[in-house]
């Protein structure tokens, strides 16, 4: 983009309320969110699968995150879905 990160930081923190590293856990949450909905072969991913997939560098931080997110870990979030 061109643009220096404390700038950038900056305009999201402005615009989301959110500082840069949440703001892009934010959006790897929810597209696994969506994943999960919308894949059921996914569900069946292991955390660790699931971390990578969303680009995360740990299961830890993507549990974390995830439950930032969502209020759940994803193992309960996934049982949940899968009662649908």
């Amino acid at each position: 983009m061109n643009s220096n990160p404390k700038y950038l930081s900056s305009v999201i923190r402005n615009h989301k309320g959110k500082k840069f590293v949440t703001y892009i856990s934010d959006l790897k949450i929810d597209h696994i969110v969506t994943l999960l909905k919308e894949d059921k072969k996914i569900r069946k991913y292991s955390n660790k699968a699931l971390a990578d997939e969303a680009g995360f560098s740990s299961t830890q931080k993507f549990a974390q995150a995830f439950h930032a997110k969502t209020g759940c870990l994803p193992s309960f979030f996934i049982k949940e879905i899968n009662k649908i």
